[in-house]
């Protein structure tokens, strides 16, 4: 499967012994096959330098499909090529009337018997490259490693004897450019060099057939005894009717909704989508599905909780990316460089497709929730939204709502004052978190820098790998963290997966993510101060309050949709202890876990705080007046620790929030 702009990397093994190691005439190049059997000679490329009283050439010999012949007996061995050597580079020293005198001879690509040259190349959907990178280490010189870095292009008017341009020969690598029809791809992919008779492909179709016949009549056997025997039982045993006989109905009803969003899950994974930390675009779900919700329950009233859509980088965020432009400007194409990542009138603003996110969550609950919105032709008051003081949220619930509410039955967006915001922007009214957040950077430094010794080179390597030069400076984690930020808002902002995200595949990906994490779970999070854990005690006072009114007098509920930030969310979930629901596992985020431990840590932003994530609670009661709620994140249900079914006894939420509803705000936030 090849993934949409994606950066593909093909490594093909060249063994110097035997041929059929490495068949030029189907090299494969990021899932394409390539003939490169017309290249297969030695190349010699020559240059002459005056440095009086004498002369310098520099001669290049070169065979990209193996390594080079011997040298004939008749050059002196100290001044040979080499053994295993593919590129070697020699200089020697012309001066009138003496001898000429080879000054140096190195292998710039190919040392042992088990070196092998690598093919890399930037795809685009289902296109073969049009040019790919022939790369290969050599020998060490002064401490310095020398490769070859040969760029083949795709050009079909262009000649295979033509021989390759040299570019130069700087801080160690050398640098060839090639324009052939050799490196242009072939109309198929190659069978991999494996000889088939007629007689062969019979057999495998049989043998293959035979299997899978023989598994899916074993499958419908036993489906359709497993389907008799349910229904025998519903029958006789339980006395059910209807579609009531039918075994594990609620399951069966749910099944397609969850193939669908597994579906859903494993296309995130594959292009990206689900490790660009608090700058990941929303998980839209495959589906809506109510099939968890017993039919006898009646759904009262709904309080949501929401982060504003995609926006723009804040102020304090452009100064990396200027950095960013400014040191690697000449390092990767100029069409990464967007002028609105470094546009501060457009900082920390609500961009277009924050706005239609927002707008399409609008629409997806209005239709999740048609009985409420019912209510509005009665009561303007039936359904609320609320925003703190932000451009960004304020834009976020005025596109939310004319989505949900096409017919502007509700009322406008209430905006809560940023200086008596206890609600939705709380660190803002809470000096004692502001305290804490200063305490706790020094364990945040200490922690990513245990992260950086552990990770860093291997992250080094890998982003270092996709730029187009390279460069004696290595990159610094900032500049790789900001990259990787880069790739989040190139994701969000304008659904661009080909520019820096080209950078990260899904290890590296996650890695950067836990980087992020071990920053967030201290400052926000559920690692930090015990204040991180209360801090949301206003919201749910007031959230507490509703859903009281609401079982007092159903008939005039009023649904919430409260509209803040990344951080009210992580909040809210550490008062939860979403982190707990979510992960297999819930260790500390250390910046020395391993890449295995971190997969299970509940505390993960992508997918708890991506922009428009949010956080419902549905209020019903059943027939006797007896409370239940349900919890969905993104759209998907969670359950509570303390809960044995998706819809759980309100009890259970109470019991929660019982030592944090009814607190005295400005009590716990004091210094």
């Amino acid at each position: 499967m090849q993934i949409l702009s994606a950066l593909v990397v093909s490594v093909l093994a060249f063994s110097n012994g035997a041929a059929a190691a490495f068949d030029c005439k189907k090299a494969q190049v990021a899932g394409f096959t390539y003939d490169l059997s017309a290249l297969s000679t030695e190349i010699t490329l020559e240059s002459n330098a005056t440095t009086p009283p004498t002369i310098t050439g520099t001669n290049y010999k070169l065979n990209i499909c193996g390594p080079l012949a011997s040298a004939p007996d008749s050059v002196p061995e100290i001044d040979r090529c080499p053994a295993n050597a593919w590129v070697c580079r020699s200089v020697t020293n012309y001066k009138k009337d003496e001898k000429s005198r080879v000054t140096e001879v190195n292998a710039v690509a190919g040392v042992s018997s088990k070196d092998e040259p690598s093919l890399e190349a930037r795809a685009s959907g289902n296109e073969s490259p049009r040019e790919f990178h022939w790369k290969m280490s050599g020998t060490k010189v002064d401490n310095v490693e020398w490769s070859a870095d040969i760029k083949l292009v795709c050009d079909k008017s262009a000649k295979n004897e033509n021989p390759p341009t040299l570019v130069g020969f700087s801080q160690g690598v050398l640098s060839l450019e090639w324009s052939v029809p050799a490196a242009c791809a072939l109309g198929d992919s190659g069978d991999g060099g494996k000889d088939k008779s007629p007689d062969n492909d019979k057999d495998d179709t049989s043998s293959q057939g035979g299997f899978f016949s023989t598994l899916f009549t074993l499958f419908i056997v036993g489906s359709t005894l497993y389907l008799v025997v349910g229904v025998l039982y519903k029958s006789l045993v339980v006395r059910a009717t209807g579609l009531d006989m039918i075994p594990n109905l609620a399951f069966w009803r749910e099944f397609p909704y969850l193939c669908a969003d597994f579906a859903q899950h494993m296309w995130d994974m594959a292009s990206g989508r689900r490790r660009d930390g608090t700058k990941t675009p929303y998980p839209v779900p495959a589906c809506l599905s109510n099939a968890t919700v017993p039919a006898d329950l009646d759904l009262i009233q709904v309080q949501y909780v929401l982060r504003h859509g995609a926006r723009y980088e804040v102020e304090s965020g452009i100064e990396y990316i200027q950095r960013i432009y400014t040191e690697l400007g000449d390092r990767v194409p100029h069409a990464w460089l967007k002028p609105d990542m470094v546009n501060k009138t457009k900082a920390a603003e609500l961009s277009t497709s924050g706005y239609t996110t927002s707008a399409k969550l609008g629409q997806r609950l209005h239709q999740r929730y048609p009985e409420l919105w019912s209510r509005l032709e009665s009561n303007a008051q039936t359904i609320q939204f609320v925003s703190s003081e932000f451009q960004r949220t304020i834009a976020t619930a005025n596109a939310f709502r004319s989505a949900a509410d096409p017919q502007n039955q509700t009322l406008p967006v209430k905006v809560i004052p940023l200086d008596s915001d206890s609600i939705l922007a709380m660190k803002l009214t809470c000096p004692r978190w502001a305290a804490a957040k200063t305490t706790v950077q020094t364990q945040v430094a200490n922690e990513i820098s245990t992260f950086d010794a552990i990770y860093g080179a291997e992250l080094q390597a890998h982003v270092s790998k996709g730029l187009l030069k390279h460069s004696a400076h290595e990159l610094t984690p900032e500049q790789i963290q900001t990259m990787y930020r880069l790739c989040g808002y190139d994701v969000s902002l304008y659904n661009e997966h080909s520019h820096w995200c080209t950078l990260f595949d899904e290890r590296t990906s996650a890695l950067l993510e836990l980087r992020s994490d071990i920053r967030y779970s201290r400052v926000y999070g559920p690692y930090g101060a015990l204040i991180n854990q209360h801090i949301a005690c206003s919201l749910f006072s007031t959230i507490v309050k509703d859903i009281d009114q609401a079982l007092r007098n159903p008939s005039t509920a009023s649904s919430m949709f409260r509209f803040g930030h990344a951080e009210t969310l992580m909040f809210v979930s550490n008062l939860l202890g979403l982190d707990q629901a979510l992960g297999l596992t819930a260790p500390p985020i250390t910046g020395n876990m391993t890449f295995e431990q971190s997969l299970h840590r509940g505390f993960r932003t992508t997918a708890l705080v991506p922009f428009s994530s949010n956080l419902g609670i549905e209020l019903y009661v059943d027939q006797t007046s007896q409370a239940f709620f349900r919890l969905l994140l993104n759209e998907r249900v969670v359950r509570l620790p303390g809960c044995t079914s998706d819809v759980c006894p309100l009890g259970v939420l109470r019991s929660k929030l019982a030592d944090d509803v009814g607190c005295a705000y400005a009590d716990i936030c004091q210094v």
